[in-house]
């Protein structure tokens, strides 16, 4: 338990190591690219053009205010979808380090999601340009929308540490995660809003995303999240934490010899 609870706090004590390591991933990616990150940024501004033109048309809904919905859903959505796609190949992906230098994979997974984090920086900045154009102007809820962030990034780290080890042991894991995500995105109300009448709301209500994607879009949107989005989503946070517990624990001396 102390071993493991260890792991937990190095990602406190060695900051500066996922810190560094993300940073660098960022730097690695998109090494002499002359806008790096923002290449992301601008082919998200663009499909949201696009999609919402297109959308827009078939489910009847005004431009402007369909763009505003769907470049805040594509946001949230493409943090969600990065964290929990990459999450199962943390390990995979870390094994030189791995058999070369002692790192806890919760240092490793918060790297992953730092790199993320800092992504989503730039993609908020290209979505905030695009929604200006259209004449979005926040309000004051908007100041809500920095806790659904770190919520989403708080599951994006315990989803990590679960399917990371899975993964690893596991590796046709991956495909399978990646073809849920695919079926996911029209499952949950990105390019589709609940409130249009002609979904069942069974599609959304028990959609886990769904609420975790409405503690962001809602603010920005002028509304609150609902009491059910924040006591679904933090209640999923507290039972990933538990599984991600028991997952470092199990997998802890197992690792090596899964790489």
């Amino acid at each position: 338990m102390v071993s493991v609870l260890s792991d937990f706090g190095a990602v406190v004590s060695r900051w500066r190591t996922w810190f560094l390591m993300g940073n660098q991933d960022i730097s690695m990616r998109y090494r002499r690219s002359v806008i790096g990150p923002f290449w992301i940024s601008f082919s998200l501004a663009a499909m949201v053009s696009g999609l919402a033109l297109l959308y827009g048309q078939i489910l009847g809904q005004e431009y402007s205010a369909y763009l505003v919905w769907l470049g805040v859903s594509f946001l949230v959505w493409f943090l969600l979808s990065a964290m929990i796609g990459e999450g199962c190949q943390v390990a995979i992906e870390a094994e030189a380090q791995l058999r070369s230098i002692p790192i806890p994979l919760p240092v490793l997974v918060a790297r992953m999601v730092h790199r993320n984090f800092i992504i989503f920086l730039h993609n908020v900045i290209a979505i905030a340009g695009l929604l200006a154009i259209f004449g979005y102007a926040p309000t004051e809820d908007i100041l809500i929308a920095p806790a659904g962030v770190a919520v989403i990034l708080a599951f994006g780290f315990f989803a990590a540490l679960i399917l990371a080890p899975l993964c690893l042991r596991f590796r046709d894991f991956t495909q399978i995660i990646a073809s849920l995500l695919q079926i996911s995105f029209f499952l949950t109300p990105i390019l589709w809003e609940p409130t249009q009448g002609r979904v069942d709301p069974v599609f959304y209500v028990f959609n886990p995303l769904y609420h975790l994607i409405e503690l962001v879009r809602a603010p920005v949107l002028g509304s609150q999240p609902s009491v059910t989005n924040w006591a679904v989503s933090l209640s999923l946070i507290a039972v990933l934490a538990a599984l991600a517990y028991i997952s470092v624990a199990i997998s802890q001396k197992k690792m090596f010899t899964w790489l």
